[in-house]
């Protein structure tokens, strides 16, 4: 069954560069740990559109990311991720939340999400140390692990 780990992370203002350059490295997900993890989504939440952002995400003094993964199974999750992380990161403005969730309904649509990716750091297999990131103007199609 399809598992998803949502993430709140909250960033201390300023300190976007070095949240995204840890996501991108030290927190990625290598070697057999990926055999499960479908894909995983980091996107900023656009404090500024409260028409189509209802969801109140936003916190204070800091720009709040949301990363979502999607798994095979919760046990390929678990192997991968074997308990959340309750140390907070120097860049982080607040602790990071997460919710586990196991859907009970699936719509599946008929793109390939890889089409997508045009302006999207895309991270595949390794990924080269200290990548430059000029969050939030990213080159279009740019990719990390290329």
């Amino acid at each position: 069954m399809v598992f998803i780990a949502a993430i709140w992370w909250k960033i201390a203002k300023g300190r976007e560069k070095e949240f995204l350059n840890k996501w991108k490295d030290a927190f990625t997900i290598m070697g057999e740990k990926r055999n499960g993890l479908i894909g995983e989504f980091l996107s900023p939440v656009d404090p500024s559109d409260p028409v189509d952002n209802t969801w109140d995400l936003v916190e204070g003094e800091a720009t709040t990311f949301v990363n979502i993964g999607i798994w095979k199974s919760k046990d390929d999750f678990d192997r991968a991720v074997p308990q959340p992380n309750r140390q907070r990161a120097p860049f982080e403005k607040s602790d990071r939340k997460r919710a586990l969730l196991a859907p009970i309904m699936w719509r599946i649509g008929d793109i390939d999400v890889r089409t997508l990716a045009e302006g999207v750091v895309t991270i595949e297999g390794t990924t080269p140390h200290r990548l430059p990131l000029d969050w939030p103007k990213e080159e279009p199609g740019r990719s990390a692990g290329k």
